[in-house]
């Protein structure tokens, strides 16, 4: 799972130690090497009502799309929802989100 240790590791503005996610189990949020379709679909709803108040959902999704992270709910979004955006959406969001840079290769942080 490269790109969760990668991801995790270079959040260093902070944002995300005020996220929801931080108080849960972490095991809501990625899935495990092997699970069914109906656990899979349970397991991402819960993680999904868990971002739904999530003080930083935008810059949680924001930097989910920006460093390209494959897999886990980011934002409310599984990695199936994140592929499903257009690069036209991904850039508005990028654009409307003045916390995280978005710019190709920029870094995650402010």
């Amino acid at each position: 799972m490269p790109d969760r240790v990668n991801a995790t590791a270079t959040l260093a503005d902070g944002w995300h130690l005020r996220a929801r996610c931080r108080i849960t189990v972490e095991h809501l949020f990625f899935a495990p090497e092997v699970e069914r379709q109906g656990a899979r679909m349970r397991r991402e709803k819960a993680a999904k009502r868990i971002c739904v108040d999530c003080p930083v959902l935008r810059e949680c999704l924001t930097y989910a799309l920006h460093a390209g992270v494959s897999h886990g709910i980011w934002g409310g979004m599984s990695e199936k929802d994140r592929r499903s955006l257009t690069s036209a959406s991904a850039d508005h969001l990028c654009r409307s989100n003045a916390t995280v840079d978005c710019r190709p290769g920029a870094d995650a942080r402010r």
